[in-house]
């Protein structure tokens, strides 16, 4: 499991929480080892726990290696928003898997509102720490205020790969892997997904998607839930960018 660094300054510095977990859950004691990450120079500490009071731990760093666990391109989802706390379901394993950031977003068929999405961000954002610690991720994926279905056609224009997963592909519609194999991998530094609420997209949304270069992609033949679209897409993904 890792630990974040609450600063990157040469005093590392562990969160109220992290120390109550540290000491409260894991039972640390002095002489045990617990990994901090330094964010904002993607270095992983391991560190030595010296003592252990009632509210603080101190330790020392033992040894300072680059984070490996980061794929080589920056993956957003933009996913539009389910009913319920579904979306408490979608954001472990995407974070699990690589994203990097999470865009919730109001499509035509989105039942929630915005302001729904606004007052869930905060907990959103600590489901998305408390699983890039268990996955020992190097960043934690950020939880974004919600946007509409155009904001986020607009924020997907300068990455290097669109892909929205269609219910209703056409016969041009290709694989994620299909897509992918096109580009140069090398290349590639940001990849954007767009996955629909339960009613999926409209039409007019699968259509502006189209003329701004958004690849209408398809996961199959069978029809995947909005909870689980998401991290199937990322996983072939990343299996095409060689992390799988």
């Amino acid at each position: 499991m890792n630990f974040f660094a609450i600063d990157s300054s040469n005093q590392l510095t562990l969160s109220s929480a992290d120390i109550h977990h540290i000491i409260s859950v894991l039972r640390a004691r002095a002489g045990d080892i617990i990994n901090v990450v330094e964010p904002k120079t993607q270095s992983l500490n391991e560190c030595q726990i010296t003592n252990v009071s009632k509210n603080n731990i101190e330790f020392k760093v033992i040894s300072k290696t680059p984070i490996t666990t980061e794929p080589p391109a920056k993956i957003v989802l933009f996913q539009c928003i389910p009913k319920s706390q579904k979306m408490e379901l979608i954001i472990p394993p995407c974070v699990e898997l690589g994203v990097s950031k999470i865009v919730p977003v109001v499509s035509k068929f989105v039942v929630p509102n915005a302001s729904f999405a606004a007052k869930k961000q905060e907990r959103w954002q600590t489901i998305a720490e408390a699983s890039a610690k268990q996955s020992r991720r190097g960043i934690i994926p950020r939880i974004t205020q919600p946007i509409t279905f155009e904001q986020a056609i607009e924020q997907l224009k300068p990455m290097d790969i669109c892909l929205m997963p269609y219910e209703n592909p056409t016969e041009s519609s290709e694989k994620i892997d299909q897509v992918m194999a096109k580009q140069n991998i090398q290349n590639i530094k940001s990849i954007g997904i767009l996955i629909g609420s339960e009613g999926g997209f409209a039409p007019q949304e699968a259509d502006l998607a189209l003329a701004n270069d958004v690849n209408i992609v398809t996961l199959g033949s069978r029809i995947l839930r909005t909870q689980t679209a998401g991290a199937v897409a990322i996983t072939l993904v990343m299996s095409a960018l060689g992390e799988m």
